[in-house]
């Protein structure tokens, strides 16, 4: 006999922009069978969704610690490395140390992420060089390559590649790892409990993750030489 019933999923996004960006971030690394614009649209992606996947994961646990309505809203205004800090003095009664390496990393992260998704008009002048065969090569100012600090990655990601991606993607999980893991010294199921899909029926709560981000997220310690310690997969 069939039967049906009801059960009530809440839908976290962190899995799937991570699980997204290291997708990206693999397809990124086919430089030799592909253009450079497909390689840097794919190292973009790749970026932009790990950037994402560390603001989904502050938002995703401030919203499952299930604190009072109104200091959720003032907590939305803050940013994500505020999030993560009050985050941690709710876990241990400290805050964290900004200073150190993890956390710049995301800082670049998201200062990189900001001025992506608010691009501006950005005016250069270009070296223009042409060979007897009419061949053009164009070089860009000293300041246009810059490197960000702590990352080592141009801060102009239009002339981005793998290599940057796969810095963005190892340094997130990186961070992810040192967070939840090393200092909120959480375990992956409890990790998971505020992270992961949560399904609910009949008076009880499971978690979980949609396969095809878990076959993702098992290629990370393939690919980065780092494995993710925040999720049960």
């Amino acid at each position: 006999m069939s039967e049906s019933w009801k059960e009530t999923w809440t839908f976290n996004a962190f899995a799937s922009l991570l699980s997204d960006a290291i997708a990206f971030d693999i397809k990124a690394q086919n430089d030799e069978s592909q253009d450079f614009p497909t390689v840097n649209r794919y190292a973009k992606a790749s970026f932009i969704n790990a950037a994402f996947s560390i603001e989904s994961a502050a938002n995703g646990c401030i919203a499952r610690l299930q604190y009072p309505e109104i200091a959720i809203d003032q907590i939305d205004r803050a940013t994500v490395i505020d999030k993560f800090d009050i985050l941690y003095q709710v876990n241990s009664g400290k805050k964290v140390d900004r200073g150190s390496k993890p956390f710049q990393c995301v800082r670049e992260i998201i200062n990189l992420r900001n001025c992506y998704v608010h691009p501006k008009l950005d005016k250069i002048q270009l070296t223009i060089s042409q060979s007897e065969d009419k061949e053009r090569t164009y070089e860009r100012p000293d300041e246009h390559t810059k490197e960000t600090q702590f990352l080592k990655i141009p801060r102009k990601l239009d002339i981005w590649t793998g290599k940057e991606s796969r810095i963005v993607v190892k340094e997130t999980i990186g961070f992810l790892n040192h967070f939840f893991v090393e200092l909120c010294e959480l375990g992956p199921e409890a990790c998971s409990n505020l992270l992961a899909v949560h399904a609910r029926a009949q008076g009880n709560t499971s978690t979980f993750l949609a396969v095809h981000d878990r076959i993702l997220l098992e290629m990370a310690r393939e690919e980065y030489g780092i494995a993710i310690k925040f999720l049960v997969y």
